[in-house]
């Protein structure tokens, strides 16, 4: 038997990626809170499960493979007289669509030898498994993302849809599968109180906080950090297309650094752009960095390299998409610009005054030291629902 079984289709190593590094922060804080857990990791997604062995021991880690469903044969056909025409298939899948009785089975054995006393699932398109799980079970859903509608927000923008996307009824189904519902931010929160009567809490998970200190480069950089992720893809190309001339006009010295997988869809011959790749540690991004940029355009969830770069005690400049879930900071903690142009003029003035920089890098700490606390009593009000904590517990 074990206190909690941690469901999820993303490894918490390497750990790239805003939803991977999510993952794993809620691993660390079951952990620190000396919670017995046991971690099953769906292969859906690649990972180094010899490091997640070695991280939260082989005895707490099983993985599973994976074999995604072939759709109903009626969808099927769908698809391939949409593909003799050359259309498009943006036909929502089913919240099961991903489920095959393979995965369910091995879950379900996997229910019956461990007998959990709290399941805690990542993501809606794999909660069938909760059904796995009998009443006295309690079970914790961390939705990370919205599913409905996704298709709809990818069109919108010029971007073929991929990936898992839904109905509002079909999430809803999903969702009401678990008693107690988590969601990255208050937006999304709000739309997932409207689809079930089950609790919701918004809870985006802590980052680290430090105090600000001065970028060790003499000339400006401004740092991009991003996963193979279409937004962030898309987010960089317009940024470069923009925004990007528009500075290097006013300050020719200022070099844009790229960190992460979106290094792949980087034009390497733009001027001052320097690719840097994926690395092991960012520290020394955001040493470098007097500036960190997120020009996101759409997306959903809490855009973790927002609030990762404020908890590193840096500047930041975004736009509304990439400030969902931390309203309450923009403009003082960070700011924030749709129009290229007004997104270029606020980081020339960042860049030139650096008494706005230090300002803001102050304000960037502080905000998050009350954002990390306010996450940490919601993670212990859940916790204590689910019977892994004493109620009265700090």
């Amino acid at each position: 038997m074990c206190q909690l079984l941690i469901i999820s289709p993303k490894p918490t190593h390497p750990t790239v990626g805003g939803s991977r590094a999510s993952f794993r922060r809620w691993v660390e804080a079951y952990r620190a809170a000396g919670i017995d857990f046991h971690i099953v990791f769906i292969r859906i997604d690649s990972g180094d499960e010899a490091a997640m062995a070695r991280a939260w021991g082989a005895d707490r880690c099983t993985f599973l493979p994976y074999r995604q469903p072939a759709r109903p044969l009626l969808g099927r056909l769908w698809r391939r007289l949409l593909g003799t025409h050359r259309q498009p298939n943006h036909k929502p899948y089913h919240i099961d669509g991903w489920c095959g009785p393979e995965l369910i089975q091995a879950i379900d054995t996997l229910a019956r030898r461990l007998q959990p006393a709290c399941v805690h699932l990542e993501y809606v398109y794999i909660s069938r498994l909760l059904e796995c799980f009998g009443p006295r079970v309690y079970k914790i859903l961390n939705t990370h993302d919205i599913f409905a509608g996704r298709a709809s927000l990818y069109l919108q923008h010029g971007v073929e849809p991929h990936w898992f996307f839904t109905t509002e009824r079909q999430e809803a189904k999903g969702l009401n599968r678990a008693d107690c519902i988590i969601a990255i931010q208050q937006q999304e929160a709000a739309y997932f109180q409207r689809l079930t009567k089950k609790p919701v809490f918004n809870i985006g998970t802590d980052v680290d906080c430090l105090s600000p200190r001065p970028p060790v480069t003499p000339a400006p950089v401004l740092a991009f950090i991003g996963s193979a992720y279409t937004p962030n893809e898309e987010a960089l190309q317009s940024f470069c297309r923009d925004i990007w001339p528009r500075i290097r006009a006013e300050l020719p010295d200022a070099t844009l650094e790229i960190y992460g997988q979106v290094c792949e869809k980087a034009d390497p011959t733009i001027p001052g752009i320097r690719l840097a790749g994926v690395v092991p540690d960012l520290a020394g991004a955001y040493n470098r960095a007097w500036l960190v940029i997120c020009p996101l355009r759409f997306g959903t969830g809490l855009k973790r390299k927002c609030i990762e770069a404020l908890g590193q005690g840096k500047a930041l400049v975004t736009t509304a998409v990439g400030a969902e879930g931390l309203e309450d900071g923009r403009g003082q903690a960070f700011l924030c610009a749709d129009d290229p142009a007004e997104f270029a003029r606020l980081c020339l003035q960042v860049l030139r005054d650096p008494a706005l920089r230090q300002q803001l890098e102050a304000a960037a700490s502080a905000y998050v030291h009350a954002y990390n606390q306010k996450q940490q009593r919601r993670l212990q009000e859940v916790m204590a629902r689910a019977g892994l904590l004493n109620p009265s517990a700090p």
